[in-house]
Formats: C-alpha cells, sequence, structure tokens
C-alpha cells in the first residue's frame, strides 16, 4: 500500500535535509543521497523519542530515497508537490479475489466472452460471480479453514459486491462498451469485377481438383454394373485409361450418389486424379461458401 503524506509533513523531511546539505557543502564526500539517508535517520530517532512520551506507535518510517523524490518533484512542479489522490494508485490493481484465485479470473472473462451476443451487461455478470465464482471461492477456502461466507469474502474486501465494482472488473480484464451503429450487407456476387474473377477462378480450382483426394477409379466390370443399374449414368463422363492391359474410368466423386459409399473407409475418402503431375504436391482445399463477420462482436 502507498502511503500518501501530507505537504507539510513533506516540507518538515526537506527542511531538514536542506539544512544538513547547507552544513556539508563544503565536504569533498557531499552526496545529495547520503544527505537525505542521515536526514530521514534525524528525524525518525527525533519522532520515535516523540512517540515514546505520548505513549503512541509510529507506523511507518520515512527512508531516505523519498525525501530525494520529493525533492525532484517540488523541483519540478515549479515549487510545488504531487499528491495523488489514493485512488489513482489503485486504479490498475487486481482484485484480492483475483490475485490469490488466478483461475475465477480466467471462469470470469470466458463467460464474458460467450455471452456477448446476449448481450453481455454487468447485471449478468454480477449474476454470475455471485452465484457460481463467489460460492466456489468459498468452497475451497473452507476445505481449510472453518469460516462464515461473510468473514471469508472480508479477507478479500468484498463485503458488498455491487454492479458498480463488477463493472469495474470487467473494465480491468480488457471489456469495453462502445456505441452500436447501424449497419448494411451490400451483395456484390453480380458485379462486373466480381465476374471477370469468378471466370478466372473456376479454371484454376478446376486444375486444383486433380491434386485432390477427389476421383475414383472403376473397371470395366463396376462401370457397366452402375450403367444396368442407373440409366442416368454414362461412362462418357469419366476419364477412360488403359493400365496393364485393362481398362479404366476415372470419375469424380460427385458424379454419382454411391460413389461417397464406396470411398468412405479410404484415409482420405477418395484418391488423387490419374492426369495429376507426379511433380505436384496433392492438395486439400478447405473453404466456405458465405461466411458473415460481426463487426461489434466484443462490444458489451
Amino acid at each position: 500500500m502507498r502511503i500518501l503524506f501530507s505537504n507539510k509533513k513533506k516540507s518538515k523531511y526537506l527542511y531538514h535535509a536542506l539544512n544538513l546539505a547547507l552544513e556539508r557543502i563544503t565536504d569533498d564526500k557531499f552526496k545529495w543521497q547520503n544527505i537525505c539517508d542521515e536526514a530521514a535517520e534525524k528525524i525518525k530517532q527525533f519522532e520515535a523519542c516523540e512517540q515514546e512520551l505520548q505513549n503512541t506507535t509510529l507506523k511507518i518510517w520515512v527512508s531516505g530515497y523519498s525525501i530525494a523524490r520529493w525533492l525532484s518533484e517540488y523541483r519540478s512542479n515549479n515549487g510545488y508537490f504531487t499528491n495523488h489522490p489514493l485512488r489513482l494508485s489503485r486504479i490498475n490493481q487486481w482484485p484480492p479475489i483475483f490475485n490469490y484465485h488466478p483461475d475465477i479470473i480466467m471462469k470470469f472473462i470466458t463467460f464474458g466472452k460467450c455471452n456477448l451476443d446476449v448481450p453481455l451487461t454487468a447485471e449478468s455478470m454480477h449474476h454470475y460471480m455471485m452465484n457460481e465464482l463467489v460460492p466456489e471461492v468459498v468452497s475451497k477456502v473452507r476445505e481449510e479453514v472453518d469460516l462464515t461466507q461473510r468473514q471469508i469474502l472480508k479477507l478479500y474486501k468484498l463485503l458488498k459486491l455491487c454492479i458498480g465494482t463488477i463493472y469495474n472488473w470487467m473494465g480491468l480484464v480488457g471489456f469495453k462498451q462502445n456505441v452500436r451503429r447501424k449497419a448494411y450487407y451490400v451483395d456484390e456476387h453480380e458485379h462486373p469485377y466480381n465476374v471477370l474473377y469468378r471466370k478466372r477462378y473456376i479454371q484454376e480450382y478446376l486444375k486444383l481438383e486433380y491434386r485432390c483426394f477427389l476421383w475414383i477409379v472403376l473397371n470395366e466390370a463396376n462401370v457397366k454394373e452402375l450403367e444396368e443399374e442407373d440409366n442416368k449414368f454414362l461412362r462418357k463422363y469419366g476419364f477412360k485409361f488403359v493400365e496393364n492391359g485393362n481398362t479404366f474410368y476415372e470419375f469424380h466423386v460427385d458424379d454419382h450418389p454411391s460413389f461417397q459409399d464406396r470411398c468412405k473407409y479410404l484415409q482420405f475418402g477418395d484418391h488423387i486424379s490419374k492426369r495429376k503431375n507426379v511433380r505436384d504436391k496433392s492438395v486439400i482445399m478447405i473453404g466456405q461458401d458465405e461466411a458473415i463477420f460481426k463487426q461489434y462482436l466484443l462490444t458489451l
């Protein structure tokens, strides 16, 4: 905890330090830090005697480093002390319950991310904290000590956990509240540029299919059997080739519904085309027809 001293107390320490500096300024071994340390020690002895006479206990002593820092602040602010409010020194500190239970932080953040579209509010986070996370912390502490829930929360300075506190914690872990704006989607599928690119893309895609696991090879007997079962099936759609004196036909896996069942036990589902260049590597294409990206996915 950072102790904030009044300007009067700072002036007292600087007064003694500067007086010592005037006395020792001609000393060859003069060092400002040593002067500050000596001044702090003298004031410590003086205040210790005063505390003994008053039968009170001094809570903290000032170091020479603090006196040197106060003089630097005094000179850099044109003869004024900078005495920040206590709340500013705590603005970026984690709450004690987060410091002692890091897993609670992750659950707090995860719940927020998973409920961004609900929409996420400080009220819903407060409800989750009080009904899920706080009981979890209480049960963990009770495994070691026998205390009531109020006593346990007092250890973490949580006698009153209000919605405003939860809202501050949400900002501390990275959640931000932004203004929602209207948005619209423009369908440019038939834009001349997209139509022109689509033709080039289809040509490249068809070339890549030879390198994909999208093909099945049937012999002459299998093709004749399919033609008898399905009169709409035509062998002319396949690629005919001869290997070791036998005739084979290569079909795309989408040419007939039965091809999917024939290849379902293969490692990659199908075979690579016989027309693939030997030097080309095999390809597995992953894609999606359409996708929607939510612009305000991370807003409250």
